[in-house]
């Protein structure tokens, strides 16, 4: 019976890969491109972890040789193994958020109707756990380390790799699988999973720069250590590492290889029962997703919601009204709330790091040069909505499409919803740097803004373009792979922001560093950035000819189709 399931899902995996390459029999040529572009990165991913899993298996192995010789290096060893294996300990962690967009098809409501076993689901969770690449890389080094150790001639070290090695991945699979059966039971309520996606990635984005708060120059010369002393102290493992399931694993290797055999005991069975409780904790989420239902969070409304659309200034009634439903759109998604927090979250952190008068990058430490790099993450999470803005209207499209509405008028009133959400997430910012950093410039500060403007509204038509040429599926309210565009559209789209940001830079750094002039610096920059605005919507006439050819790729792409 299980190997009947077992051989069913690997078939329907393998359908739903090719289903999903061929596509159906109206998509053109360039759809068909698109779609195996998607493909082709998750396939170089592949080849290339080949190589990657033999260096692995290949460091593991002597690692095992060196702990079973006897040369005295048992501590060295056990302290790589240490820090080494938190990289999958730390990326347990990070993935099921940062993946909170992919679903598999044991999770999904058809397969709970079939006369499949709940455990059979609960164990495919785990075995595709345990084939992440992450997982597979650290599982060769731990896998060829008994190897080693056989190598060596210490068949009972061997033994004890064997062991440590498998409670270890055991572990680390179950571990997995309750963080990702975890994070579906909180996302199984729409508004509390929103609130905490948001959370997570701000947290995540600080990570990096929260340590620079608190590190101190000292000055006062220490006298070094001797060469014993400091051998010896080399490769101690901390005390609160030896906790962890990595420490564990190492210790217990270590405790094996020098005749410990009370203390390599002591340090697997700790391993063994925290693999045992990750187990039970992964069976009871499990019931708990089964027993869930999925719920929006939103009231429900007691009557029929009138909308009303003020006309915006210097746009056409239908520019205005697509203007208005784009800001409302985001305004309502995880995604559109993170372009609006984040350039507030990340310039408040800048400042607050940056600015301190020990930081030796001159740049960083001024106000302006922190703006410019809030304004080029801007403009790099902007441009992940603007290049794919078709698809991410989902089955709204449609509607849009079968309204009388002009692909141009439409191209403007998506152009000006974004560059609205854009400019006034970037305004924000600014003002709180303004507020954190009291001799910051005003004029220097609203060059930087107009010139991040100029540099979005010159990119405007390519987003476009790219939005109409490679189309993905796009849901706005995940942050995972659901809520990102087509892996083309991405990798052209960045770099081309890059270069187009470089006007702008010059219209600010000639007066800035050159003429100490800041005055002039806002002038150039917002005279370039009311130039690449009308640049912009001229072009818009030649953009709307190739969106009005991809129309009917483009709805079936947005309904998901």
């Amino acid at each position: 019976m299980t190997l009947r399931l077992v051989k069913a899902f690997v078939w329907l995996q393998w359908r739903l890969l090719v289903n999903g390459l061929k596509g159906g029999r109206k998509r053109d040529s360039l759809e068909r491109f698109s779609r195996w572009s998607d493909a082709i990165l998750p396939a170089v991913a592949t080849v290339m972890l080949i190589p990657a899993v033999l260096l692995m298996a290949a460091a593991g192995g002597f690692a095992g040789w060196t702990l079973a010789s006897g040369s005295g290096r048992e501590a060295g060893v056990a302290f790589v193994l240490t820090m080494g294996l938190l990289v999958p300990l730390f990326w347990l962690l990070l993935r099921p958020l940062v993946s909170a967009g992919l679903t598999g098809v044991e999770r999904g409501e058809l397969l709970r109707l079939l006369p499949i076993p709940t455990s059979f689901l609960r164990h495919l969770e785990l075995i595709r756990a345990a084939l992440d690449p992450v997982l597979l890389l650290f599982a060769a080094t731990v896998l060829a380390l008994p190897f080693g150790a056989l190598v060596a001639g210490r068949p009972l070290v061997t033994l004890v790799a064997i062991v440590a090695g498998a409670v270890l991945l055991a572990f680390f699979a179950c571990l997995s699988a309750v963080l990702s059966l975890g994070v579906q039971v909180l996302l199984r309520n729409r508004r509390r999973g929103e609130a905490a996606t948001l959370v997570f990635f701000l947290v995540l984005s600080s990570i990096g720069v929260i340590p620079q708060l608190f590190v101190r120059k000292d000055r006062a010369s220490k006298p070094a250590p001797t060469t014993r002393s400091a051998s010896k102290r080399e490769f101690e493992i901390p005390v609160a590492l030896r906790f962890l399931p990595s420490g564990l694993y190492a210790v217990g290797l270590e405790d094996g290889s020098t005749g410990r055999g009370r203390g390599a005991s002591l340090n697997l069975g700790a391993l063994a029962a925290l693999a045992a409780l990750a187990y039970a904790a992964s069976a009871t989420l499990h019931r708990r997703l089964l027993d869930t239902p999925e719920t929006s969070g939103s009231r429900a409304s007691r009557g029929p919601v009138r909308v009303r659309t003020a006309r915006w200034p210097g746009f056409s009634p239908i520019a205005s009204a697509t203007a208005a439903v784009q800001v409302r759109t985001l305004l309502r998604t995880v995604r559109g709330k993170m372009l609006i927090i984040s350039p507030v979250f990340v310039t408040i952190l800048f400042a607050l790091v940056f600015t301190r008068g020990d930081m030796p990058s001159r740049f960083m430490a001024q106000p302006a040069g922190i703006a410019a790099i809030v304004v080029f993450l801007g403009l790099a999470n902007h441009s992940s909505v603007a290049c794919n803005q078709f698809a991410a209207d989902g089955s709204a499209l449609v509607l849009e499409f079968l309204q009388p509405i002009d692909e141009r008028d439409l191209l403007i009133g998506k152009l000006a919803g974004l560059a609205v959400l854009f400019a006034g997430s970037l305004s924000v910012a600014l003002a709180a740097l303004l507020v954190i950093v009291p001799g910051a410039s005003p004029a220097l500060l609203l060059a930087v803004l107009a010139g991040g403007l100029a540099s979005y509204f010159a990119m405007a038509p390519l987003n476009a373009l790219l939005a109409a040429f490679f189309p993905k599926s796009m849901d706005l309210g995940k942050l995972g792979k659901a809520g990102k565009p087509h892996p083309t559209a991405a990798l052209v789209s960045l770099p081309a922001h890059a270069l187009a940001i470089l006007p702008a830079a010059a219209c600010i750094v000639v007066p800035w560093f050159v003429l100490r002039n800041h005055a002039l610096a806002l002038l150039l920059a917002g005279a370039w950035a009311i130039a690449a605005w009308f640049l912009a919507v001229a072009t818009m006439s030649l953009v709307a000819r190739a969106v009005r050819a991809r129309r009917e790729n483009l709805a079936m792409v947005a309904s998901g189709r």
